[in-house]
């Protein structure tokens, strides 16, 4: 299963507006301090705007390096990857119309063969209200995602 916040708008534009607009509202030092408890790197010992990808750490690697690519070229500075992680936690955003983010899931459901995605609330459950009345119907449309269950229970569809 796939962890992601969607961040929708009118326009792509819109939701580039709306996603800048929650980095935004996140305070650096705030950020920077889930960073360090996640990383195990003391933020306030380095330069910020070096490349987080040149830190080393004992904690999670794996994280330090998709932290590090979160701005798409592998060259985010501590700066830039504590804007976007004090945001999403490290969830990968897919931003654009409820078309585009559908168009995205559906590629990642198709590349990958995952089961599922875990959808994260961005600042409100709002963002999953949107989510569920804008998205998900768009996904029902292109037989991705189920109109209904086939079973009673819970567990009994989480086997189906």
């Amino acid at each position: 299963m796939f962890g992601i916040q969607c961040v929708l708008g009118g326009t792509e534009a819109e939701a580039k507006r709306r996603q800048a607009e929650i980095f935004d509202r996140i305070p650096l030092d705030a950020a920077l301090s889930r960073m360090s408890g996640t990383l195990g790197i003391d933020f306030s010992k380095i330069d910020l705007d070096t490349p987080l990808a040149a830190n080393t750490t004992d904690a999670s690697r794996g994280m330090l390096m998709a932290l590090a690519n979160m701005t798409g070229d592998g060259n985010a500075t501590a700066r830039d990857a504590a804007r976007i992680f004090g945001a999403t936690c490290g969830m990968p955003q897919l931003v654009g119309t409820p078309e585009q983010v559908a168009d995205q899931m559906e590629h990642l459901w198709r590349a990958s063969g995952c089961h599922g995605f875990n959808i994260t609330p961005t600042t409100n459950t709002k963002s999953i209200e949107n989510f569920v009345d804008e998205v998900v119907p768009l996904l029902q449309g292109k037989g991705v995602f189920r109109t209904d269950y086939e079973s009673e229970t819970f567990r009994d569809n989480l086997m189906n």
